[in-house]
This record gives C-alpha cells, structure tokens and sequence, in this order.
C-alpha cells in the first residue's frame, strides 16, 4: 500500500516481516516500536550467524548493529510469499513447512 514508505520496502511492491525471538530484539522492539531494517547479508548470501561473519561491504552500509552474541538458531529464516494463494516458500529455513501449513489458513 502506498502507506508503507519506499525505506521500509527498499522501492519494492512488497514487504518482509520478520519476528524475532532473542530477548535482546523483543526488548528493543518493545522500547521503540516497530523496526525497519534490512537483512545482515545480500540476497543470495549465506546468512551470518555472528557479526564477525557480515560482510565488510554491507558494515559499511549500515549505522548501527545490535550485537547479542551468535543466533541461537544457525538455519535462516524461512521466507513465506503471501502475495499468492496458498502462501509459496520462496526459501526453506527453521520453520518447516508442514509447522507452516498446520498455522495457515485459506
């Protein structure tokens, strides 16, 4: 919608949401409200589990990390298209599909 600035989808038709469940990002989140930021890697990169594993170009980029130690979970999100019906996985992650099918509806 033409209510979500072009900052919050990079200039794109759609927007990413993502949820954490580290302690340290809720607490942030509940501080500050809703949070627009990107990624830690370049789409297609391996995503890191620790800052030391960002690449220098994109830590170049960017003005802030929150550094809470190592993700507790070493598999990447899982990406979820709901643009579409049934929702599509556009990448496989720590959410399985069938967790993901048990949750959704039509």
């Amino acid at each position: 919608k033409k209510i979500v600035p072009d900052e919050v989808t990079g200039g794109g038709e759609t927007v990413a949401i993502r949820m954490p469940a580290h302690k340290v990002a809720l607490a942030l989140i509940r501080a500050a409200g809703p949070i627009a930021a990107p990624s830690a890697n370049f789409s297609g990169d391996k995503p890191p589990t620790r800052v030391s594993d960002i690449s220098r170009t994109l830590l170049e980029k960017v003005d802030l990390i929150l550094d809470a130690g190592p993700t507790m979970v070493k598999i990447p999100s899982t990406v979820l298209d709901c643009t579409v019906r049934p929702p599509r996985i556009l990448r496989k992650g720590a959410i399985s599909k069938q967790k993901l099918s048990s949750k959704l509806r039509d």
